[in-house]
């Protein structure tokens, strides 16, 4: 009965051992919480349990054998010294549980020590290695910085740079849209003057040349061929007929010459023709006529040119059948500008013509014209009497 004691009182202090080592466990698990319970477990649970069962293991093998021992202990000394054995060997049991308990711990925690103390190595180096890292990254991020940092600033100063130069563009844009309308009012100016015959055209034209030149450096062509076509008017109101077309020549390939600037170049070399009835005379107006025309095909003027020339050859030529082609021309020419619904081109023809009936060189050709044609002009006639009242009724 006293062994059966003795072995159940063994047995509970192994079972309170366990418990003990359990709890030391938890505190250790709450004690070092500065690493990682996935890195603890991996490298300190594992060891403990296998220390641990070793442990056990051996102190149950030793009692074991503390058994035989009492056994045969008592065969020598009896069953009456049990209770003195007994106590004594659970005594003894006790002291060496409790010795190498000690010895656990002192190992566990020296095992437990020597793992954290290489995790905390470690960790170190990960920490030196990341921060390492972190300074070649900071690095990195301002040599990033400092090259993004320039090219906005390159950015920076061309958009300012571009904006100063669209500024300046605009300041010179306005000065020359001013300086257009101080040439605009300069020519009305001179228009007017010579309009109310405040100057002649000779006059008008000297007046014109130091403005017409400042008019040119702007390089705005039409205001350019605005000068163009008053300088070529009034040179052929100055009877500069040749003068004309020295100015063709001077700035044909450079401007696009209005409508009514080709128009009186025609007139000139139409002049010239009558005068001295060259063919080189004839052939310059037949080919300012046409430019113009192309420009502005139902402008009369043209026409009218058109129809003195015709009428200059059928007064000179000798041969019969050039004077019928002419006369042929002549008349298609007619029903061409009587045509159209328009009154427009048959009012500015007959009104040309009509101002020159009194002229000494092409008034008599003229004459001949509305003689020779009676019908189809007395046609134009009532086309530009009815094109003249629509204008007085406006």
């Amino acid at each position: 009965m006293a062994e059966k004691s003795g072995s159940s009182e063994a047995v509970q202090e192994i079972e309170r051992l366990r418990k003990e080592i359990k709890t030391l466990k938890e505190d250790i698990a709450h004690s070092y919480y500065r690493i990682p319970k996935e890195e603890f477990e991996n490298v300190t649970v594992k060891k403990i349990t296998m220390d641990v069962n070793s442990q056990v293991q051996s102190r149950i093998n030793g009692m074991r054998n503390v058994v035989g021992l009492i056994l045969l202990t008592l065969s020598f000394f009896g069953i009456s010294q049990w209770s003195k054995v007994s106590e004594s060997m659970q005594k003894e049991i006790l002291n060496n549980i409790q010795r190498d308990v000690n010895g656990m711990k002192l190992e566990l925690s020296s095992n437990i020590d020597a793992k954290l103390s290489s995790i905390e190595d470690r960790l170190q180096d990960s920490q030196d290695l990341i921060k390492e890292n972190q300074n070649k990254m900071q690095g990195f991020l301002n040599k990033e910085i400092e090259s993004i940092t320039k090219t906005i600033d390159i950015r920076a100063s061309r958009a300012a740079k571009q904006e100063t130069e669209s500024q300046l563009e605009t300041v010179r844009e306005d000065m020359r849209s001013a300086q257009k309308t101080v040439m605009k009012t300069e020519l009305n100016a001179l228009r007017k003057d010579v309009d109310d015959r405040f100057i002649s055209y000779k006059e008008a034209l000297l007046k014109m040349d130091p403005l017409f030149q400042r008019a040119l450096l702007l390089n705005d062509k039409d205001l350019a061929n605005e000068f163009l076509d008053d300088l070529f008017r009034w040179t052929f109101l100055s009877n500069k007929y040749e003068d004309l077309d020295q100015l063709r020549l001077k700035y044909e390939k450079e401007y696009d010459f209005k409508h009514t600037t080709w128009a009186n170049i025609a007139i000139g070399g139409m002049f010239l023709y009558e005068e001295s009835f060259s063919p080189i005379y004839k052939k310059r107006a037949v080919s300012a006529y046409q430019q113009s025309l192309e420009r502005v095909p139902n402008y009369g003027l043209p026409h009218a040119v058109r129809l003195i020339i015709h009428m200059i050859d059928v007064a000179r030529s000798d041969d019969e059948k050039v004077k019928e082609e002419e006369k042929d021309n002549i008349l298609k020419l007619i029903h061409h500008i009587n045509a159209g619904s328009r009154s427009v081109t048959a009012y500015e023809t007959y009104n040309y013509l009509d101002k020159l009936r009194n002229d000494r060189g092409v008034g008599k050709h003229i004459s001949m014209l509305f003689s020779g044609f009676p019908d189809p002009m007395n046609e134009m006639r009532l086309k530009y009497e009815a094109h003249l009242q629509l204008l007085e009724n406006r």
